[in-house]
């Protein structure tokens, strides 16, 4: 659900900046920053149920460092894409906001939790 109100977020910031709306600015201000705090916890425990118990760590860290990556490159592509329309960054958000939502459900139906191998034994950390 976090994905949904994130990417209807942006789709709003879009329009809202397109229409001169403000009450649509905070509007979607308000939805990203609740979606984006609805998805991370979840991302997070989508990923450490589905990796092993020995291997979260790392899996976890992999998964924070491609999250950082992408937070000194969205400004970067933002302001490219600012250069040639001011909404643009906001409705290119949305966009892929919503081929997120896609991935993001294809991965939780698709997948299943991890499960030791027959006879060995669960390994706590």
């Amino acid at each position: 659900w976090g994905t949904v109100v994130e990417a209807g977020g942006f789709l709003l910031l879009g329009w809202g900046g397109e229409a001169g709306s403000r009450t649509a600015l905070f509007g979607g201000l308000a939805a990203v920053v609740t979606g984006f705090a609805m998805i991370t916890p979840s991302l997070n425990s989508l990923i450490s149920r589905r990796s092993d118990p020995g291997e979260q760590g790392g899996v976890l860290g992999v998964a924070q460092s491609i999250s950082s990556l992408a937070r000194i490159l969205g400004p970067v592509a933002g302001n490219v894409l600012y250069g040639r329309s001011r909404t643009l960054p906001l409705w290119t958000a949305g966009c892929l906001t919503v081929l997120l939502l896609l991935m993001v459900v294809a991965a939780a139906r698709g997948g299943k939790d991890y499960v030791p191998a027959t006879g060995e034994a669960l390994r706590s950390t």
